[in-house]
C-alpha cells in the first residue's frame, strides 16, 4: 500500500510493518473465540501519525463471517498528523474514528479494546543517526530519559483500557525491550514478550492481559 507522507509525519518502516504482521495473527486467533460474534473487534492505535499501522490492520485483516467486524480509534496529539492519516485512510477507503489528544487524554475511562498498538517517540537524541530522522517531527521520535519517558506514560496507563483478556503491543528501540518487559511487570506483574524485527533486533513487546 501506499501512504502519503510529509513533516508532519515519520516515514513508514519495515521495524513497524513487522509488528503490524505480528498483530493480524494475533487478531486472527482471537477473533476465532464466541464473543466477537456479539461485538466488533476493538482496536486503540496511540499515536497514529501517517495511520500506516492502522489502515494496515483495517485493510489486510480478514472480514470473517463468524464475527461482528473490527472498530479502530487512533489517537494523535498533533492535528497535522491527523490531517495526514485521515488522507491517506480515505484513499484507501478505511473506516477509522480519529481523536485529537495526547494519548489516551481523548478515550472515555470506560471505554475498553482488545488491542492498544502504538509505535511512540523513543529515539534518544544521543543516538540519533539515520539521516532521514531528520525530515521528520521531533515531537514523533524523541523521548526524554533515553527515550522512554513516552514508553512508561503509555505502559502506565494500558490496562485502563483493555479487557480481560486483551492484548498490549507497543515497538520500541533495539536496546529498550528488557526495560519495557520490566516497567510491565513493575505495574501488572505479568511477563511480556520482546519480538525481532526483520534485522534480528529487539523491535516490539508484546503483553496479554
Amino acid at each position: 500500500m501506499e501512504f502519503m507522507v510529509n513533516k508532519d509525519v515519520l516515514i513508514p518502516r519495515n521495524d513497524t510493518e513487522t509488528m503490524v504482521e505480528y498483530s493480524i495473527e494475533m487478531i486472527k486467533e482471537k477473533r476465532k473465540h464466541h464473543q466477537y460474534n456479539k461485538r466488533p473487534f476493538k482496536i486503540l492505535e496511540l499515536g497514529v501519525g501517517s495511520g500506516a499501522i492502522s489502515i494496515s490492520l483495517y485493510k489486510l485483516l480478514p472480514a470473517l463471517k463468524n464475527t461482528a467486524g473490527i472498530t479502530i480509534t487512533a489517537t494523535d496529539n498533533s492535528p497535522q498528523a491527523l490531517n495526514v492519516a485521515k488522507k491517506n485512510a480515505q484513499n484507501h477507503h478505511a473506516t477509522i474514528q480519529f481523536e485529537l489528544g495526547d494519548w489516551f487524554a481523548t478515550i472515555d475511562p470506560k471505554q475498553h479494546f482488545d488491542l492498544i498498538i502504538s509505535n511512540p517517540p523513543y529515539v534518544d537524541r544521543s543516538e540519533a543517526t539515520e539521516l532521514s530522522l531528520f525530515y521528520e517531527p521531533d515531537s514523533a521520535l524523541y523521548a526524554d530519559e533515553g527515550g522512554m519517558c513516552e514508553i512508561k506514560k503509555i505502559c502506565q496507563n494500558c490496562s485502563n483500557h483493555l479487557y480481560d483478556d486483551g492484548i498490549f503491543i507497543l515497538e520500541h528501540g533495539y536496546n529498550q525491550g528488557k526495560k519495557v518487559r520490566n516497567i510491565l511487570k513493575k505495574f501488572y506483574n505479568k511477563l511480556s514478550t520482546t519480538h525481532q524485527d526483520m534485522a534480528g533486533r529487539e523491535r516490539f513487546t508484546v503483553m496479554s492481559m
